[in-house]
């Protein structure tokens, strides 16, 4: 799995990169894990690494469906704190997709979409 976040990453000296990786394993409340293989993750471990390499990407814009929905309400919580704070911290633009209001950061625009029409709420 370890390897799996260092596919997003980006080059550099591999020591630095390990140190990344397991420090990120951590945050996502997975670490010790990263010689395990994916397969042998549950669908909730597997979301949040897949967040993680996103996250460890740097990408320009994210376009994020559902990242949170496999979750329980704690992890829900410290993954959408994370998330957050890392975009925000990169001023990355973020298009969110969800049908749970509590997953949209404070300070963000919430529209929603009602037969057919795009409603602006905040």
């Amino acid at each position: 799995m370890g390897e799996n976040l260092l596919f997003g990453m980006a080059r550099g000296p591999r020591e630095q990169r390990l140190a990344l990786m397991r420090a990120a394993l951590s945050d996502i409340e997975l670490a010790g894990t990263e010689h395990r293989a994916p397969h042998t993750l549950s669908g909730g471990q597997r979301q949040r690494v897949a967040l993680m390499r996103s996250l460890l990407a740097g990408p320009d814009a994210m376009l994020l469906d559902e990242p949170f929905s496999k979750l329980d309400e704690a992890l829900r919580a410290s993954m959408r704190e994370l998330t957050f704070m890392n975009l925000a911290k990169r001023n990355t633009p973020t298009l969110l997709v969800t049908h749970d209001k509590a997953d949209a950061p404070k300070g963000g625009h919430i529209f929603k979409i009602e037969n057919g029409e795009v409603i602006y709420v905040r």
